[in-house]
Order: structure tokens, then sequence, then C-alpha cells
């Protein structure tokens, strides 16, 4: 223990600047080893694996130089640093001093640019790191090495001792040491290197920093991430590196650097975030970035997030070795030409001619066209003129689809690393105008279909009839692709079609019909009963418990049976309540999923929405975080859940103002139901009900199982049990409260346990919320009552003036906007 406490005092002590120099030399820029260097690429197309490129890969490379540059001994101490923090978690005490500390070691290798940039874990406010290094040929065209550097632990209090050697130091210092790498060379494209704070928090600093790069339009071209990569084992002694198919080549690019560069293997993985293996880049995928993530093969460490995730256990020369590779192939992708991201053919309309533009022009590229009749397979190849970023290619066939890429080439001849490819046919006539579709709106009915790729289109037609009657030409000469008909009845159903015609006025043929009805959110509730034919509980059966529980209530039923055409619900359909019911009872089918493209848009209106079932709330989310643009964080408020396959659920204890609810033991599952799960919610959640636990099972007692939300529009409630199995009085009760809570639409401000007036209750319901993890009010821009656009501590004093000092009254806040 003396020693090791001896070494991390050592290390503490030391300078960053001493951690990366090692034995290693400075290197020539990097445009003398690409002088230096006799490459030929002819023929050659990048990012494909065709028999066709086996002989094209004979140039030197490099950038493969860069792999000598890479130190042992820099990460070591790297690792050793970071771990002797003790804890990198991000409610820690050391947390930032972690944070300065990678801000001075990428100061001392040289870096100008590097700061801090926060973002907030609900009141907790963490910091990514952010280093620059700007290119000097192509500066807008960027790459992206990152690593979370916080770390967990599940053996002790996190807070005080989680040492994250490897999980996720390892990383860390990969990131550090190729910005070492890196600052001894010119670079063709910029590259931040970026320290992500809170990966062990749901990825939020990946998932800031990948959503603000697409905010301000940065130009990504490729991001890597580090995630363990300090564990070996004579079994694997191979890297792992996860992309998914939208970045094949980069994919291509850095197994062939390790192959050329290291003494390991590596293998590719493709895959999706909710395939599982939680890291940065997916982060960037979910942004549309190509992504690969590099990590170690041996999944069967058991001391990732222990007390024994040390530095002591991991093996350094394997780790050099993951470095090597990764720096052989950032160099090799920084050398490239970017990626021609956008490829767009037109029809010139006279049935042997397309016409090829490409997204940008760049005056330091070459261009080329390659083109074939069959995908990725191209027989012919165009050489485009200065100065064009388009091309008009004649004596095609005409009907015959050809398939087209078109590659930038770089003034050393370096092509892209990977190809976009774009198809096409020549044709006389026009085509049916693609996609179109009719949807609902208020009080109309919006039509839209894709823009015509023909050069010489006139204009659509579009014909309307009431069903039942004939058709009309409703529109001539339209040359938009989206059309407002406000010319409706309610409740009245319309069926369209459109075609187009050219300028020598030849036309299409016409599209698909679509029928469609206004919507007018005015006809009461409606009841979204999903039933399992023949299965359990009998149809009969819940449209009487249900008949019984709605008795005083008016509602329609709408059927959705999962063997029939009615397994989603239309927003024709949807369109026509104000308030809808869905019900999933039975076991093997949930429905819900299917049409929540319809119940997202109808949340978008003034609208109410009642979801409560047999695991539908955990069918929708899976067992994975929720982000913004998933349908259970943006409409539900739901963050996470966490099932119980016991057979524990009791039944749910109301908070205030909700009924409690039971088990009712003779409805046919006993008297505790299992695959009930509970509800991490997201801020400005109120929670309804709480799981009531048989056994009181500590890991599911109290916890979440009902929330309410509101989106600005919308009020949605999702509970993540049946209704059928419940005592009927409670479930009678439970659905009055919601309609009462559907209906309150007008809202007291500084009201925050709904019953209509501010008193003392709603400044002690405030503290709690604030303070000691309270129930959050309905809209939580009630409790932002001095409107500051946020909720702290300065709106419960603002409440005390108002009630006790004759302050000014409280109005509704901005924390959320509508």
């Amino acid at each position: 223990m003396f020693k090791k406490w001896f070494l991390y005092t050592v290390v503490l002590l030391l300078p960053p600047s001493i951690f990366g120099a090692g034995e290693i030399s400075a290197a020539p820029a990097f445009n003398q080893l690409i002088e230096a260097a006799n490459r030929s690429q002819a023929g050659f197309l990048p990012g494909r694996n065709d028999a066709a490129n086996a002989g094209a890969l004979t140039w030197e490379y490099p950038s493969d130089s860069l792999a000598d540059l890479v130190g042992r001994d820099s990460l070591c101490l790297s690792v050793y640093r970071l771990e002797a923090f003790q804890t990198r978690h991000i409610y820690s005490d050391s947390i930032h001093a972690v944070r300065d500390w990678i801000r001075l070691k990428f100061q001392s290798l040289g870096y100008d640019s590097v700061y801090f940039d926060t973002f907030y874990i609900g009141r907790k406010a963490c910091q990514n790191v952010y280093c620059v290094k700007p290119g000097s040929v192509e500066p807008e065209n960027i790459l992206v090495v990152g690593a979370n550097y916080d770390s967990y632990n599940t053996q002790s209090d996190p807070k005080d001792y989680a040492p994250g050697a490897d999980y996720n130091a390892s990383g860390m210092a990969a990131v550090l040491e190729l910005a070492r790498v890196f600052s001894l060379v010119e670079t063709r494209k910029t590259m931040i290197f970026v320290a992500f704070s809170a990966g062990e928090a749901e990825l939020a600093g990946a998932e800031y920093a990948a959503a603000k790069f697409r905010e301000q339009k940065a130009r990504i071209e490729f991001m890597m991430d580090f995630n363990r990569i300090g564990n070996n084992s004579i079994i694997y002694n191979h890297a792992d590196y996860w992309g998914s198919e939208l970045n094949y080549g980069y994919c291509e690019a850095l197994g062939a650097a390790f192959y050329r560069t290291t003494s390991i293997g590596s293998t590719f993985f493709g895959c999706r975030y909710e395939q599982g293996l939680p890291s940065s880049f997916h982060a960037f995928t979910e942004q549309e970035i190509p992504s690969v993530l590099v990590m170690e093969s041996d999944w069967a460490i058991d001391r990732w997030n222990t007390d024994f995730d040390i530095w002591y256990y991991l093996d350094f020369d394997f780790m050099a070795q993951v470095v090597r590779g990764a720096a052989a192939s950032l160099g090799f992708i920084d050398q490239a030409a970017h990626t021609t991201d956008f490829v767009k053919i037109n029809d010139i309309g006279n049935g042997h001619a397309l016409r090829v533009t490409w997204g940008e022009y760049n005056p330091l590229y070459t261009y080329y066209i390659y083109y074939g009749t069959s995908p990725w397979t191209y027989t012919d190849t165009l050489i485009v003129p200065a100065g064009n970023a388009l091309y008009d290619l004649d004596g095609l066939s005409e009907g015959q689809t050809y398939y087209f890429s078109v590659e930038g080439k770089t003034e050393w001849g370096r092509g892209q690393i990977d190809l976009v490819q774009a198809s096409e046919k020549p044709l006389l006539f026009p085509r049916t105008p693609g996609n179109f579709r009719a949807d609902p709106d208020s009080a109309a009915i919006v039509l839209t279909w894709d823009p015509s790729v023909e050069l010489d289109f006139g204009a659509y037609q579009i014909f309307r009839r009431v069903v039942g009657t004939e058709f009309m030409l409703y529109h001539d000469n339209y040359k938009d692709t989206i059309l407002r008909d406000i010319d409706v009845f309610p409740q009245t159903l319309y069926e369209y079609f459109i075609q187009a015609s050219d300028l020598d006025q030849n036309y299409s043929p016409v599209s698909d019909t679509f029928v469609v009805a206004a919507a007018t959110f005015n006809s009461g509730i409606l009841q979204a009963n999903e039933f399992d034919p023949g299965g359990w509980p009998p149809e009969e059966a819940v449209t009487g418990f249900y008949d019984g529980i709605f008795a005083d209530t008016s509602f329609t039923v709408q059927n959705l049976n999962a063997s029939q055409d009615t397994f989603c619900l239309s927003r024709s359909i949807a369109g026509q309540y104000s308030t809808i019911f869905w019900i999933d009872d039975d076991w093997n089918y949930h429905l819900f999923s299917n049409s929540t493209d319809s119940l997202a848009w109808f949340l978008g209106f003034e609208t109410n929405l009642f979801l409560a079932g047999y695991e539908s709330v955990s069918w929708l989310t899976g067992i994975v975080p929720q982000h913004p643009g998933d349908f259970a964080h943006d409409y539900f408020g739901i963050n996470r859940v966490e099932m119980n396959q016991s057979a524990d659920f009791s039944g749910a204890l109301g908070r205030p103002g909700w009924p409690d609810l039971h088990v009712n033991p003779n409805a046919g599952l006993g008297a505790a139901l299992p695959s009930v799960s509970v509800i991490d919610p997201l801020p400005g959640t109120r929670v309804i009900y709480t799981y009531d636990s048989r056994t009181d099972n500590p890991a599911f007692e109290g916890r979440p199982a009902g929330v309410a939300f509101y989106n600005g529009r919308g009020k949605g409630i999702a509970l993540t049990f049946p209704l059928y199995y419940l005592d009927t009085a409670d479930t009678r009760a439970l659905i009055n409260r919601a309609l009462v809570y559907f209906q309150d639409i007008e809202t007291t401000p500084g009201d925050l346990n709904g019953d209509n007036r501010v008193t003392i209750i709603d400044i002690l319901f405030l503290m709690a919320y604030l303070f000691h993890n309270g129930a959050s009010p309905d809209d939580i821009n009630q409790a932002d009552v001095n409107q500051d656009c946020q909720v702290n501590m300065m709106d419960p004093l603002y409440l005390i003036a108002y009630k006790f000092r004759g302050g000014p009254a409280p109005s509704p806040g901005c924390v959320r906007r509508p």
C-alpha cells in the first residue's frame, strides 16, 4: 500500500509536460512525407472491398510513419496520472482537478486553442475539454478524436474511489497521446481532440458535443472514440472497432492501418445504438457523422467499474499497438480527399441524357465520375473539367438505371475514404411524382410529394373528390411540392391523386390515391383497445371491464388487432378526438409503437394521451436510455425504464390527488403481477404513481411507475402496468382523475400541488422538489414564478415574498416554451 500511495504522490507532482516525451523525437511535417512518397492509385475506388481493388493498393503510406511516434511510456504515465486522482466521478470533489489537468496537458503540447464547454445534468455543471489543431489545407474539414474521462465504481462509493484505469483512463490516454503525435506534424484537416465528461451518466457529454456540432453545422468528416483499450489476453490479442453500415470505408481504413503497422489483429463489428455497446461514438452516429469506436476484444473482464480497475492489470504494450493503428489510420484519413457527400442525378428529359451534380466544388481537387448499370460496379470513368460541379452524360439507353459515384482527388492524387452512390434512369416521359401522401392537419389536409428530377419539368396536376363522388381536377399548373387544402368540411373523407407534366405536355402516370379527413379534435374520447384474438385476457371480458369503467363517459372504441389490418391508428382517426385512452392488456402483442408517428403528430396539438398496459411502455423504450426524438422522451418525459419480471407488483401508490391502486386477486393473475417496470423520469416530469412491491423489494419499492408530462401543447400519462387486473373501483377513480387532469388547462401560476391556489403548501412542495427529490409539478413553468427561465432557490423566495411580504404575484415561467 505504501508503494502504491508513493507512486500516486510522485505522479501527482509531475508537470503535464513530462507526460508524452518518452524516447520520441520530432518528425518532419506531413506534407514533406507526402512529397517524398511515390503513390499510384489508378483505378482504385476507396471504401469498396471489390476484387477490382485488389491490385490497386500499391502506393506507399507515408501516414504509417505516425505509428512510430506513439510512445508506450507516455500512455503509461497518462493512465497512472488519471488513476492517481482516486476518482473521476462527476459528483466527486476531484472532477474539476481532472478537467484542469487535461487542459494543462493539451496546452503543454503546444496547442493554443484549448477550452471548456459547460453542459448540465440536472443542476450539475459538467465540462467537456476541447483541443483544436487547425488544418493547413482544408481547415473546414474536421476529424474528431474523443473519449470520456470520468469513471464509476459499483463496489465502492464512486465519489470516493473509482480508479477506472481501463474504463476509461486508457481511452483518455489514447486521445492525449494522439494529440501529442499530431502536434509533431502538419495536418491537412482540422483535428479536434475532446475529453467528454459524464460518459458514465448516459453519455451526456458526447450527446451534448455531437448535437452542438450539428447545430453549428460543423463539417465533421469522421469521429474516432476510445473506450477501454488497456486489457489484452492471449485468447484474443486483437482490438475491436465498431461502426455502422454508413461508414464502412472508414472502418476499412482503420483495419488496413492495423494490418500494416501493428503486431495485433483487429475485428470490425457493425452495430446500432439500440443493439447495446453504449459509447460516445453512438452520439455522433445518431447525428449522421461517420464514427468508429476502438476498444479491447476481451469482454470477460470483471474489473470494469470495480476497485480493481487499476493500472497494474493493464497491458501497455497492447495499448501502444492499438494507438499505433489509430494514429496511422487518422493520418491516412487526414490526407484523403473529403468525401463528396451529396450527389444528385437529374433527367434531362430527352430519353438519353442525365446530369450529375454534387454538393460543392473544391478547387484543390480533380473530380472523377464513375458509372455503370449495376450497384457499385462501375464500367466507365470520366474526368470532370476543372471548375465544374456538374456534368451532362449523353448517349445513354432510355429506361436503363445507371449508378453513379463522384470522387474528388487531392493535388497529390489521394482519393476519398468512401463513396456516395446515386442512381437514375433517362426517360422521355415524366415520372410519377414520388412519395405522394396526404395527411390531416387542423381544419385542413396537407399534400406532399418529392420534387421532380426532370430538367424539363412543367407542372403538377392535383385531382380531388369527396369519397363516393367523381374525381375533379382541383389544381392545374401547380409548381410546388406541398399543398395545404383548407377547402374541406369536417368529418368528411377526401381522396387525392396527382400527376406531372413536362414542357412538351407529356404526362406521367398518376400516383396512388390517398383517403384522408381533416382533423377537428372535437369528438371527445377515443378508446383504442388492443386485442390478441384467442389470447388472454379474452376480448369480451376486456370489453365488459372497460364498458363498466367508462360507463359515465361518452367515448368511441377503436379496436386494434395484430392479425388484421387494424394494427395501427391513422392520423385521420386520431385527429377527430381530443383525448385518446390507449389500452393494452394482452400478453403477446404490443402495437403502440406502430402508431407513434400518428400519436406524435396528435400531441403536437392541445390534446391528451393516456397509455396503460402490460409491458407497453417497456416495449416502447427497450432497455436503453431515451433521447430527444424518442417518443417516450418527448411525450411522456421518460429517460429509461427497468422491469421487475417477478410477480411482485401488488399495486401503485398515488401521489397527492391520485387514487391508490390495488391488484384484483380474482382477475386471473393472482395478487401480484409480473413484468411491471419502474421509470426513471426526466426533470420536469411529474410522478403520479409509485411501485408497491409485494416483497418490499428495495430495487423497486417506491420508484415511479406512472408519470404525467406536458410538452407545451399535449398532455401525456404513461403507466407501466395494465388496468384490467386492478380493482374496478380503483380503476374507475383513476380514469376520472386522469380526465380532470386532461381538462384542467388553465392553472394558477405558483400552484404546484394542483389545488388551484397558492399557499404555504406550494412553497413546501417547491422546496421538496428542489432539495429533497420531491414530486415534480405538472407543468415546470408553474414553478418558475419569477420568469427567469430556470427553477432554483429564487422561486420559493419569490413565493414567500408574495404570500407574506406583499411582493408581486407569480407569473407562468419560460423553462419549457410551447
